[in-house]
């Protein structure tokens, strides 16, 4: 989030300056755009950039040890052997959000 890191690393930056070397960053191919505000560093391999997938998104926003959030529905409960279903979203509530609902890929999350 880059407000997020702006606000905590940066003080003594005008904003002007911080957002503009970002655009920059994203148009060189430095960074990739996960959702509005939400940026990555792309990893690069022999077959090209890969972007941050749904597991880097989930560890983001749930944490590996699930302390900052919990995946609910049917990912949890295939996960558990409930159901065989597998849902194409991802439903997390998690209080690391700064907003109250947020969608990102296909994982939809709500402020916990």
């Amino acid at each position: 989030m880059a407000s997020k890191f702006f606000r905590e690393n940066l003080p003594d930056v005008p904003p002007n300056t911080y957002y503009k070397s970002i655009e920059r960053m994203f148009r060189k191919g430095e960074l990739d755009k996960i959702s509005k505000g939400i940026y990555c560093r792309p990893k690069v391999t022999k077959f090209g950039k890969i972007s941050a997938g749904e597991n880097h998104i989930l560890n983001y926003y749930v944490g590996k040890e699930n302390c900052t959030g919990v995946v609910v529905g049917y990912r949890l409960y295939n996960k558990y052997g409930i159901t065989t279903q597998i849902s194409n979203t991802v439903k997390v509530y998690s209080n690391v959000l700064d907003e109250e609902r947020k969608v990102i890929k296909n994982i939809v999350m709500k402020f916990l």
